[in-house]
């Protein structure tokens, strides 16, 4: 509700729609506010469609399967769009669900896939669609040390790793240390957390003492139920948990 449908720009450079997803509209807006900034600065048109309903996954997972029929049906409806480049996701997790599971859902539910294979195709990570432009020009320095989190969505299932690391490195004054065990989970696991408190605790340990230990003061991850496994668990360390794109916004004059 903070920006209208359309986000328009002089001379466009191009045009995506953009899915917020659940936790970047409830929980995290400084996400939302960083992908269209950044955007904006590289001239991209940015088309937020009114509608657009949770992504589906976390309602099919949790086993109402035909309540998340509905959620996919609306959103398929929206997003067939033949006149923009991308549809652009910041969450590891809808971008799972709009790329590869969709397909498999609705094949699994006897209904035709054809629709979210043509979505599939056109849903990219933020994360790679801004590989597609020369950041370091526009970018002013920012002195940290950063550390990245493969979240599982993203990685295993979209099979983005590069992205985000590139997207990073090319923040001028940005030192990145890679972090011990960065594509091991970090715990979550959706309401992982919360069935096996026990179980995941142990997972999240390691995690947080592997953050720690590269000394960054900031641990980026694409993946909101990440950066709140990794984020509540870290103590009273002063270590920041940042979206990518959200240092990357910090780093435009």
């Amino acid at each position: 509700d903070q920006y209208p449908e359309v986000i328009p720009v002089d001379d466009p450079k191009g045009r995506v729609l953009y899915f917020t997803g659940c936790a970047t509209n409830y929980l995290f807006e400084g996400v939302g506010r960083a992908v269209i900034r950044v955007l904006q600065r590289l001239g991209v048109e940015v088309i937020i469609p009114r509608g657009q309903v949770c992504c589906g996954l976390p309602i099919f997972l949790a086993g109402a399967r035909k309540m998340a029929l509905k959620n996919i049906r609306k959103n398929l409806e929206l997003l067939q769009r033949d006149d923009v480049d991308a549809v652009i996701v910041d969450c590891a997790t809808c971008g799972a669900a709009l790329k590869k599971e969709y397909i498999h859902i609705l094949e699994e539910m006897g209904e035709s896939s054809e629709a979210a294979e043509a979505l599939g195709r056109k849903v990219l990570d933020i994360s790679q669609y801004l590989a597609r432009f020369d950041l370091g020009k526009l970018l002013r320095p920012v002195a940290a040390r950063v550390t990245y989190h493969d979240p599982c969505h993203l990685l295993r299932s979209q099979g983005v790793k590069e992205e985000p690391r590139h997207l990073l490195r090319s923040i001028p004054g940005v030192e990145f240390v890679e972090m011990a065990g960065a594509d091991v989970c970090c715990g979550g696991g959706g309401t992982f957390q919360w069935e096996h408190p026990d179980v995941a605790s142990g997972i999240t340990g390691k995690k947080v003492q592997s953050v720690k230990e590269t000394g960054a003061g900031i641990v980026a991850s694409g993946c909101p139920g990440c950066r709140l496994q990794i984020c509540g668990n870290l103590g009273e360390d002063s270590i920041e948990t940042l979206h990518p794109v959200e240092l990357v916004a910090r780093a435009l004059p």
